[in-house]
C-alpha cells in the first residue's frame, strides 16, 4: 500500500528556492488555486517539494488562513502518491507552491477539486510543453 504521508523533505521551505520559483516558474489556474512550479534538481530522492500559501491579503485572520492550508495540505496529501508516482516514471524532480488566491473561504470539497484539477493539469503536461511556456 502506498504512503499518504507528506515528509518534511516534501516541504519546501528555502527563500532561495520559493523566490526562484515565483521568478521562472510557470502557473496554472483552477479557481481557487494557483499552482506555481518550475523543474528543479534535489539532491535528495524526493521528486518533488511543494509549499502552501494563503495571503495576509485576503485573509486577516490567521486562523482562517491556517484552517485554508490545512485544507488545501490535505487534499493534497492524498493526492501525492499519484504525482510521485508518475515523476517517477517521468524521471523528473518539480518545485511547486499553491497559492490560495480566493478572498472567500470555501469549503474543503471546493478546494479538493481545484488541486485535483490543477495536479491533472500538471501531471499531463510534457516536459517540452513546460519548459515552452
Amino acid at each position: 500500500m502506498e504512503s499518504l504521508h507528506f515528509s518534511s523533505q516534501e516541504k519546501l521551505k528555502s527563500k532561495k528556492s520559493i523566490d526562484l520559483l515565483f521568478k521562472k516558474g510557470d502557473r496554472l489556474f483552477h479557481y481557487p488555486l494557483q499552482l506555481v512550479f518550475a523543474p528543479t534538481e534535489h539532491e535528495e530522492s524526493v521528486r518533488f517539494k511543494a509549499a502552501f500559501s494563503v495571503p495576509k491579503k485576503y485573509h486577516r485572520h490567521a486562523v482562517v488562513r491556517n484552517k485554508l492550508k490545512r485544507r488545501v495540505k490535505e487534499s493534497f496529501r492524498l493526492l501525492a502518491p499519484r504525482l510521485r508516482k508518475r515523476l517517477e516514471e517521468k524521471g523528473e524532480r518539480l518545485n511547486f507552491m499553491f497559492v490560495y488566491i480566493s478572498k472567500e473561504e470555501l469549503t474543503y470539497n471546493t478546494i479538493d477539486k481545484a488541486v485535483a484539477s490543477l495536479l491533472r493539469d500538471l501531471m499531463n503536461l510534457d516536459k517540452a510543453e513546460r519548459s515552452s511556456k
